[in-house]
């Protein structure tokens, strides 16, 4: 779990885990970016999120970046989106985890890409 700007999980006597990042009970500094995202996936799982808030937010248009993917979803019916706001639907609820892990997967991607372009 996380805790302000610290997440907390396993040991660090724990076996790595994919691609090698040890995680420690200690806790680890998180940037303003994983909150806001954390924030973004915590309110999708509660079934909707506002793009234009969060796109603010990041310094990103989520509606750009994730649109391919979003109109996969709408045509799968897994998705409703309207008004700069996706919900899940009742199926899209069924795969949230799938849908919230992509979509995480493309914003980190996008700010990490931001952030190497600014150095």
């Amino acid at each position: 779990g996380n805790l302000d700007n610290y997440l907390y999980s396993n040991s660090d006597d724990s076996e790595d885990i994919g691609g090698g990042i040890r995680i420690s009970a200690k806790g680890k500094m998180v940037t303003d970016d994983y909150i806001i995202i954390d924030e973004f996936v915590n309110e999708l799982q509660k079934t909707k999120v506002d793009l234009a808030a969060y796109s603010e937010r990041l310094h990103i248009n989520l509606n750009a970046l994730l649109e391919t993917v979003t109109d996969e979803l709408q045509r799968e019916n897994l998705i409703v989106k309207q008004n700069n706001e996706i919900k899940l639907t009742r199926s899209g609820l069924f795969f949230g985890n799938n849908i919230i892990s992509e979509f995480a997967g493309l914003i980190i991607g996008a700010r990490k890409k931001d952030m190497e372009e600014a150095c």
